[in-house]
């Protein structure tokens, strides 16, 4: 249920008929194929915003343009944050975890990569294993509650997908915790993946984006190669508008 796209909705649109502009601001949710798909097929829909996966939005942006619409297509990323043997590991350590866990992973803005320099990688490691067992995961209005639930059962696997994935390319899943419900209660790991190996060189295929709470610890020598492993990866978060 998209509640707080509900509680928009609800304040935005007593304000809008209370101006004599009627239903500007209506929400409809539902299905692919009862929402999704109708809305791109509609002409009487001339401008259609996207926010999501880079698969997704190649649909909506072909769909669209087959009917000569316009697109506001915002796509991609797969954000990393960089640690170098100088940093304040008190202050780096719950950017990293909230940047991570924060909505469970589940927003274009999430930490995806954590790029450690190899003399503190070690460190880093033991300290977000040890963090990431504390974490309390359940309903996220409750108080105390950081990490919420995936948004459906088929993210869980999606999120098991993309795990199975670094490991087959040589990662190594550095803490698991029960899975439970998969909805309500979906297993979080913490991950070394693609590039943690002990020489801190990255493996053929470096991590994907993929929305679920947890991030990839990759192991550079210095800024330079830091900014370089940040670089190697095909998604961005990106904007793309067609007129």
């Amino acid at each position: 249920m998209p509640l707080c796209a509900i509680a928009l909705t609800n304040v935005v649109r007593p304000v809008l008929e209370a101006e004599g502009l009627g239903a500007l601001a209506t929400l409809c949710f539902g299905s692919v194929d009862d929402v999704g798909e109708p809305m791109l097929h509609d002409k009487r829909i001339p401008l259609v915003s996207f926010t999501g996966s880079t698969k997704v939005g190649r649909h909506v942006g072909q769909v669209v343009a087959g009917r000569f619409g316009r697109t506001i297509l915002e796509l991609g990323g797969n954000n990393a944050m960089v640690v170098m043997d100088d940093a304040d590991l008190d202050l780096a350590l719950p950017a990293i975890l909230f940047g991570a866990v924060g909505t469970a992973g589940q927003r274009c803005t999430s930490t995806r990569r954590v790029l450690l320099h190899e003399k503190i990688a070690d460190e880093v490691e033991q300290r977000l294993v040890k963090a990431y067992a504390d974490i309390k995961i359940g309903d996220p209005l409750a108080e105390g509650t950081l990490c919420g639930p995936l948004i459906e059962p088929s993210a869980v696997d999606a999120m098991q997908s993309a795990i199975a994935s670094v490991q087959e390319s040589g990662g190594e899943a550095a803490l698991r915790r029960r899975r439970g419900e998969a909805v309500r209660r979906p297993r979080r790991r913490q991950l070394r993946g693609p590039g943690a190996d002990a020489r801190g060189e990255p493996l053929p295929d470096g991590p994907g984006r993929d929305l679920r709470p947890g991030a990839h610890l990759i192991r550079v020598k210095d800024l330079d190669d830091a900014i370089a492993k940040h670089n190697d990866v095909p998604q961005g978060l990106r904007r793309r508008s067609s007129r």
